[in-house]
C-alpha cells in the first residue's frame, strides 16, 4: 500500500501547485489538513470493521445441526456461547445455507437481543439423520436475511372463514427395522416382513380426525419370485375394513392404494392389518412392509403447537395455538418464507392458504431448537496449495491420540505426515454433512492441487451399514464407508471409491482402515504394526508364504496354486488343502500361524465369521491366537472382510484387532463374489509381492488393483469390494533378503 501511496502523492501534490491551492506553503495547515483526513478515514474504517469484523478467537461461521423439520428459534446469546459474537448493526450480514446454497433466515429484534428464527427442513441423505445448516459472518448484507421486530404483526385484514372448516391432511408412517442388501433399490430399510400364510398388525395415531372418506397408500417390497403367476396376494385392513385386496407377480416394489370409507378411521389410535393369505400357487412369498400414508378429512387444531396443510384457497380458523401463530410457505425446497406473523391466537384467527402452496404453522410452543451449534473446524487449513504431506491419517480427534508413534515411524522413514480431525474435512468439504463424499472430494483435492499430494491414507475408526443408528446399537466413531451396489451381494461398503480420483473404477492412492469402536483397538492395532516393522521374522531368512484352500471345490486348489506360482525360487511357498469334511483342519491352520508365515492366503468358501463350510477357521479361532510374528493375511472368498456391520465383528477385523496374535494387515471382502474374478487380483498380488517394486503393502495393492480387467461387471465389484484392513504405508517383510 506504501508504495501506491507513493505513486499518488506526487500527482496530487501537482495539481495543488497547478490550482495554486496555499497549503503547500503553509506546513502546519498540511499536517493539520493530513491528521484531519487520517481520523475522517480511521472513522470510515473503524464503522466497517465494527460491522464486519469479529475479536480475535470469535467464529466467523458455525454448524448448526438440526436433528427434526420445523421451524428454529436460536438466541443471540447461544451463538455468542459458540463463539459468534455479532450485535444488531451486523446481523444482516449474517448467511444462512444449506450445502452451500443460500436460506432465509429472520432475525426477530427483542430490546438489545434478538434471535435467529428459520424453517428446516429433514436431512437427506444415507448417512445421517441430521441436516447441517452453515452461519456465516460475511462483509456484505444477505439478500435473503431480514430483521423484524419481535412485537410485529403480518396479520391479513377483513378474513372471513367457516369456524367448522376441515382440510385434507396427509399422515406418514415409517419404520426402518429391516436392512436388506440384496435389493437393486435406494431404500433398503423396511419395516416388516410378511410370508405366506403370515400377518402383521400396525397401530397408529391420528389426531383431530374429522368425518368423511380417506385414501390409503402403502410402499411393499416384493421378496421372491417363482414361475407361478401370481407370485403374490396382499390384503389390508384399516380398522377391520378391507381396504386393498390385490395379486401380483415378480420382484420388486409395488405402491398400492386405495380410497378409505367414512367412519373408517378414528381419533387416536387405529390399526392397519396386512395378510398374506397364501392361496397363490407361489411355493413360497415374502412381502417386505417399507411405509403407508393416510390421508383424512381433519379439524385444523395444533398438535404440540405446531400444524401442516396445503388448503387450497381456503381460510382455516388457527386453533389449539398458545400464542402468536407464525404461518411459513414451504413450498419451495430452498426458501420457506414468513408470510403470516399474528399477535393473538383463537378461533378468531385465521388465514387463507392459496392453491398449489404448503404451510406450517407454529407457535411459541412449537418452535425447536438445535442438536449442537458449534464452530466449523477450519485447522488444518485444508485448502491451501502449499500443502505437502504424503501419509495423511483421518478420524475422530480421540482415536487419533494414540497414532502418535505410528506417525512418528512414518516420519522415520521420511513419510510427510498429517492427522486431520474428520469433522476439518466435513466442515471444509461437505458444508459440515458427516458424508463419505466430503472426504472423497477432500482427497480429490489434495491429489489435485497441493504441492505434494498424499500417497497413503489411513482412515482410524470402524463403519456401519446403519448409520442412522436404526437398529439402536449407538454410535462409535465411525468413518463413514461408501455405499455401493453389487451384482451377487447388493448393497455393501467400499473404501476404494474414496481414491477413485480419476473417471474409472481404479484407485489413485493407497487406502486402508483400522476399523476401530474405541482407543484400545487403535493402540493393538499400533503396536502390532511398529512389532511388525522394527523386528525381523524369526527363524530362517527365507520369507514363506502359505496358501490354503478349501476342499469343498477344485477350484479353489486352482486359485491357490496359481498364487503361488507367482513366487519364484528365493520364497518357500506351502500350499495346503484340507479335504471336504476334514476334522482337524482348524488345529492345523493354528499351527501355521505359529510357524511364522509372511503371508496366509485362504481361498475358498467363507463369510463373516469363518472360512470354509467346515468351519476350517472361526472368529473364535482367530480371537485366540498367539502368534508372535504377524503374517500378512489375504482372503480370497466372501464376506470376511464386512467390517461395516453394527452388532457383529468380522473375522478380518478380529485378525486384525487380536491383541495377542492374528495377523498385520488383512486383505479382505466385504460382498459376495465369484472365485474365477477374484483370481485377478490374487494372482496379480502375488506378482507385486515377487517383484517387490515397493515395500510398502499400499502400493503392492494398488499396483494389483490396477492390472486388473476393472471393466468387467463381476471383476469391478471384487475391485470395490476387497478391503485394505491395515495401514497402506506399512513396510512389508515379504523381501528375500
Amino acid at each position: 500500500m506504501s508504495d501506491k501511496l507513493n505513486q499518488v502523492s506526487p500527482k496530487l501534490l501537482t495539481v495543488k501547485r497547478e490550482n495554486d491551492y496555499p497549503a503547500y506553503r503553509f506546513p502546519w495547515v498540511r499536517v493539520f489538513g493530513g491528521l484531519l483526513i487520517a481520523v475522517i478515514l480511521l472513522i470510515i474504517i473503524g464503522a466497517w470493521w465494527g460491522k464486519t469484523r469479529q475479536p480475535d478467537g470469535v467464529a466467523q461461521q458455525v454448524r448448526i445441526v438440526l436433528g427434526r423439520e420445523g421451524v428454529y428459534r436460536i438466541p443471540s446469546s447461544d451463538l455468542r456461547n459458540a463463539g459468534m459474537d455479532v450485535g444488531i448493526p451486523a446481523a444482516k450480514k449474517l448467511h444462512l445455507t444449506l450445502r452451500g446454497n443460500p436460506q432465509t433466515l429472520y432475525i426477530v429484534e427483542n430490546g438489545d437481543s434478538y434471535e435467529l428464527e428459520f424453517f428446516a427442513r429433514a436431512a437427506e441423505s444415507l448417512y445421517t439423520s441430521s441436516n447441517v445448516y452453515v452461519l456465516e459472518l460475511r462483509s456484505t448484507d444477505s439478500e435473503t436475511t431480514q430483521i423484524i421486530d419481535d412485537d410485529s404483526v403480518m396479520e391479513p385484514e377483513n378474513l372471513e372463514f367457516d369456524p367448522g372448516a376441515t382440510y385434507q391432511a396427509a399422515s406418514r408412517f415409517e419404520e426402518n427395522r429391516l436392512y436388506f442388501p440384496q435389493i437393486d433399490a435406494l431404500d433398503h430399510w423396511f419395516w416388516i416382513s410378511v410370508a405366506k400364510g403370515q400377518s402383521q398388525a400396525l397401530m397408529f395415531d391420528l389426531s383431530n380426525v374429522a368425518p368423511g372418506s380417506g385414501h390409503v397408500q402403502i410402499g411393499v417390497w416384493g421378496a421372491t419370485e417363482s414361475g407361478e403367476n401370481p407370485d403374490h396376494h396382499l390384503r389390508a385392513l384399516i380398522n377391520d375394513v378391507l381396504v386393498i385386496d390385490d395379486y401380483w407377480d415378480g420382484k420388486g416394489s409395488q405402491v398400492f392404494e386405495a380410497d378409505i370409507p367414512d367412519g373408517a378411521l378414528q381419533e387416536g389410535e387405529n390399526r392397519l392389518f396386512i395378510e398374506a393369505p397364501g392361496d397363490t400357487s407361489a411355493p413360497a412369498e415374502i412381502n417386505w412392509i417399507n411405509w403407508f400414508e393416510i390421508t383424512h378429512s381433519r379439524y385444523p387444531m395444533a398438535d404440540a403447537g405446531i400444524m401442516t396443510y396445503s388448503a387450497d384457497n381456503q381460510v382455516l380458523p388457527l386453533q389449539g395455538f398458545a400464542g402468536g401463530v407464525h404461518v411459513y410457505d414451504i413450498t419451495d425446497g430452498q426458501h420457506a418464507l414468513l408470510v403470516y406473523r399474528s399477535g393473538a391466537s383463537g378461533p378468531t384467527l385465521g388465514y387463507r392458504g392459496e392453491p398449489g402452496r404448503k404451510y406450517y404453522l407454529v407457535d411459541q410452543s412449537g418452535f425447536l431448537y438445535p442438536e449442537m451449534i458449534a464452530p466449523l473446524v477450519t485447522v488444518p487449513d485444508l485448502k491451501v496449495s502449499t500443502n505437502r504431506y504424503e501419509y495423511i491419517a483421518i478420524g475422530d480427534g480421540s482415536l487419533l491420540e494414540p497414532l502418535d508413534d505410528l506417525l512418528a515411524l512414518r516420519q522415520e522413514q521420511g513419510l510427510s505426515v498429517l492427522a486431520v480431525p474428520v469433522q476439518a474435512i466435513y466442515d471444509q468439504f461437505g458444508y459440515g454433512f458427516p458424508e463419505p463424499e466430503a472426504i472423497k472430494e477432500f482427497l480429490r483435492y489434495a491429489h489435485r492441487s497441493w504441492e505434494l499430494p498424499p500417497g497413503y491414507v489411513l482412515l482410524v475408526g470402524d463403519a456401519t451399514y446403519d448409520p442412522k443408528n436404526y437398529l439402536g446399537y449407538g454410535e462409535n466413531y465411525f468413518i463413514p464407508s461408501f455405499f455401493v451396489q453389487t451384482f451377487f451381494g447388493g448393497q455393501t461398503v467400499s473404501d476404494i471409491t474414496y481414491t477413485q480420483i480419476d473417471e474409472d473404477l481404479l484407485p489413485d492412492i493407497a487406502i486402508g482402515r483400522i476399523p476401530a469402536s474405541n482407543q484400545d483397538d487403535v493402540e493393538i492395532f499400533v503396536r502390532k504394526t511398529i512389532i511388525y516393522e522394527r523386528e525381523l521374522i524369526e527363524g530362517s531368512n527365507v520369507p514363506k508364504i502359505l496358501a490354503i484352500a478349501d476342499g469343498q471345490d477344485s477350484l479353489f486348489y486352482y486359485d491357490a496354486e496359481s498364487f503361488l506360482a507367482g513366487f519364484d525360487g528365493r520364497y518357500a511357498t506351502e500350499l495346503y488343502t484340507p479335504q471336504a469334511g476334514v476334522q482337524d483342519g482348524a488345529e492345523v491352520v493354528v499351527d501355521y500361524f505359529l510357524d511364522g508365515y509372511s503371508v496366509v492366503a485362504y481361498f475358498g468358501h467363507g463369510s463373516m465369521l469363518l472360512w470354509g463350510k467346515d468351519q476350517l477357521f472361526t472368529i473364535e479361532i482367530a480371537d485366540h491366537l498367539t502368534n508372535t510374528q504377524y503374517p500378512l493375511i489375504i482372503n480370497m472368498t466372501c464376506l470376511t472382510g464386512m467390517f461395516a456391520h453394527p452388532e457383529i465383528v468380522s473375522i478380518a477385523e478380529a485378525l486384525l484387532l487380536n491383541p495377542n496374535g492374528g495377523g498385520v494387515a488383512v486383505l479382505a471382502p466385504s460382498s459376495l463374489t465369484l472365485p474365477t474374478d477374484q483370481s485377478f487380483i490374487s494372482d496379480e498380488l502375488a506378482v507385486q509381492i515377487n517383484a517387490g517394486t515397493s515395500k510398502r503393502l499400499g502400493d503392492v495393492f494398488v499396483a494389483a488393483q490396477r492390472t486388473i480387467p476393472w471393466e468387467s461387471e463381476g471383476i469391478g465389484d471384487v475391485l470395490e469390494t476387497f478391503h485394505l484392513l491395515g495401514d497402506p504405508g506399512l513396510m512389508l517383510h515379504t523381501e528375500n533378503p
